[in-house]
């Protein structure tokens, strides 16, 4: 919806104001659990969903050459909103007259597939740096990019959560966009 810089002790960090979504992945995959029952196909069919909607979202990013670098399922949101966040929102705009009536349209999700990606605080711009510096992108890392396309990890820096982890970053191998791809499989 807007983004906005932060200057605090550790540097100057973009942020972006997103809709209101709801719950994560990780909060869904333990309500699956919490079931302790076959699988049904709705249950394998939304998986199926969800799956192609990361694929896509992945899919976009390639196409501004950004890496995520962070996916796992605390980082994946469901894009319907939770009814009872909506419900204190409403509250909130009801109780401030400075907002408009349909203001409330304006804070909920309307993602195109169930799911949207969220945390871009480690992603990477797969540009040479002079690109790089051109269109300011910040990173809590510093990471070389001589190919467009593939980031030179010539320090062995991981990125990823470990359980997400794509071997070629486990190694200390160069990595691209397929990092994210493997972090998808092992969700």
């Amino acid at each position: 919806l807007d983004f906005f810089e932060h200057k605090g002790a550790y540097g100057t960090h973009q942020c972006f104001v997103m809709a209101v979504h709801g719950s994560n992945m990780l909060c869904v995959i333990d309500h699956m659990k919490a079931r302790r029952r076959r699988r049904s196909e709705k249950e394998l069919a939304l998986i199926k969903d969800i799956s192609t909607s990361v694929l896509e979202s992945l899919d976009q990013l390639q196409s501004v050459n950004v890496i995520h670098t962070d996916l796992k399922p605390e980082n994946v949101l469901c894009s319907a909103p939770d009814p009872k966040v909506v419900k204190i929102i409403e509250g909130f705009l009801n109780r401030n007259q400075k907002f408009n009536s349909g203001a409330l349209d304006s804070f909920i999700g309307n993602g195109r597939g169930p799911v949207v990606l969220a945390d871009f605080g480690l992603s990477v711009l797969l540009e040479p740096s002079a690109v790089a510096a051109k269109v300011n992108v910040g990173s809590k890392k510093e990471f070389k990019v001589h190919v467009p396309g593939v980031v030179s990890n010539q320090t062995g820096t991981l990125i990823q959560t470990r359980e997400y982890r794509a071997p070629e970053i486990l190694f200390g191998a160069d990595f691209n966009s397929r990092s994210d791809i493997w972090s998808l499989g092992c969700m």
